[in-house]
């Protein structure tokens, strides 16, 4: 079994991903916007931009996520993310 964590935002998907994308050494596999996807329509106005689905790689894992929309977002309240660390180079 292999367990994807997939993040919600209040609008800021694209940019939290670029950020784990050079912090975690990762991979930016997908990054789709709600314009140009079947969602388009459902989104509110001014959402063309905003994120539908991303998916980041991190050697064997996944990270995905998406920009929810405002009457569905909830601030996060209690969850932590462990990374396993192979010493100080690799923590710097």
């Amino acid at each position: 079994m292999i367990m994807n964590p997939y993040l919600h935002f209040d609008g800021q998907c694209e940019a939290a991903f670029q950020f784990y994308e050079q912090c975690l050494g990762g991979k930016i596999e997908a990054m789709m916007p709600f314009a140009g996807s079947p969602a388009e329509k459902q989104a509110p106005p001014g959402w063309g931009k905003k994120i539908l689905h991303a998916r980041l790689k991190l050697g064997d894992h996944v990270m995905m996520g998406s920009d929810a929309m405002p009457d569905h977002y909830h601030k996060p309240s209690g969850f932590s993310l462990s990374l396993g660390i192979q010493g100080t180079a690799e923590a710097e």
